[in-house]
């Protein structure tokens, strides 16, 4: 009968929880502790007896023990049990017990379970993301305007885009509807472009449009690279292209061209464009052939300011006379200014320290 009064009070007052509690026997005297405060021992427990068990937090266990004197409610030390297998099985329902819980806890906040941590749905979608991205990469693939492929695929979709631009950007360039603007834009897109539009534009320096040629030829220049050299060189030889390409090898800046520029110097349609590469370059082996320019080329004045233009920018002491005589002898006063600024940076060059 007590027995039975004992267990009426336990479920009356709550003290087992109504699943997963088990009956466990402890092996040793161990003390039961109050569940608020665990130095505090309510009761010892003797060896052998039962304790129902009803969770297992960190190392304890929480329950009742019945005795003689009435029920206690505690926790004990796992270690305490002798029953293992209960004891594994009842720390397996508390553990799924509160899986449950936390789950219901975090849905509730609107979080998500991703890879064992719970996040917020946005998160998950980032981290899902970052995840396949990288699998992808792992794979060798790239992602291009929104798809995964071999960068192999990417530059064969590139270069097939390019080839078609440069065709259109180089016929903008021949129509002569089109407005200098657009003209314009179409020359920086090719330059932008870069090897994709060398060998077009190198095409064009044979092609049957003549205006094309020398602006060809300054474009292949600005863009620069090896390639390009030769074709430039040998562009100086077309009457259509020449200027173009003298420009051309100003901008591309390369001394091989030296000789061929200063050949150029005799040529009348290429001379002003030759002497602005040579200054560019700034190679000593143009000053004398652009001293003669600059004295006597058909008293062409925009030529002679190119002329002593480039002799200041390549420094030299041989070109002071000359162009000390320009300054007090030509009749244009624009001439007469280049030599002027030519001096001042021969001057210059020469009093600073090497």
């Amino acid at each position: 009968m007590r027995r039975i009064t004992i267990l009426a009070i336990v479920y009356l007052l709550g003290f087992l929880s109504a699943v997963g509690a088990v009956e466990v026997k402890v092996k040793t005297m161990t003390d039961l502790r109050d569940r608020l405060d665990p130095e505090r021992v309510i009761i010892e427990v003797p060896a052998g007896a039962t304790f129902e068990a009803e969770r297992i937090e960190g190392e304890w266990l929480y329950g009742v023990f019945m005795h003689a004197a009435g029920v206690s409610r505690g926790m004990i030390h796992k270690d305490a049990v002798a029953d293992a297998e209960k004891l594994a099985k009842l720390e397996q329902e508390y553990q799924e017990r509160e899986r449950i819980r936390i789950e219901r806890e975090m849905r509730a906040k609107g979080l998500v379970k991703y890879e064992g941590e719970w996040v917020t749905p946005e998160e998950k979608a980032t981290r899902e993301l970052e995840k396949f991205e990288a699998e992808q990469r792992a794979k060798g693939l790239v992602k291009f305007e929104g798809q995964w492929m071999t960068e192999e695929e990417m530059n064969r979709i590139v270069a097939e885009r390019d080839k078609k631009e440069v065709a259109t950007r180089i016929a903008d360039l021949k129509d002569p509807k089109i407005p200098r603007e657009q003209k314009d834009q179409a020359e920086k897109r090719l330059i932008g472009m870069g090897k994709h539009a060398v060998q077009p534009l190198v095409n064009e320096l044979k092609g049957a449009d003549r205006a094309m040629r020398g602006t060809a030829a300054l474009i292949l220049g600005k863009i620069g690279g090896e390639e390009v050299l030769q074709p430039l060189i040998t562009a100086l030889e077309d009457e259509d292209a020449s200027a173009g390409a003298a420009a051309g090898l100003g901008e591309l800046g390369n001394r091989e061209a030296v000789d061929e520029l200063v050949d150029a110097l005799q040529d009348e349609d290429a001379v002003r464009a030759a002497a602005e590469a040579l200054g560019k370059i700034g190679d000593v082996r143009a000053v004398e052939p652009l001293i003669r320019v600059l004295q006597d080329f058909y008293e062409d004045d925009s030529t002679h300011a190119a002329a002593a233009k480039a002799l200041g920018m390549i420094g030299d002491s041989r070109a002071t006379e000359p162009l000390r005589k320009v300054t007090e002898t030509d009749k244009n006063p624009l001439v007469r200014e280049a030599a002027r600024l030519a001096l001042d940076k021969i001057k210059a060059s020469s009093s600073t320290p090497k």
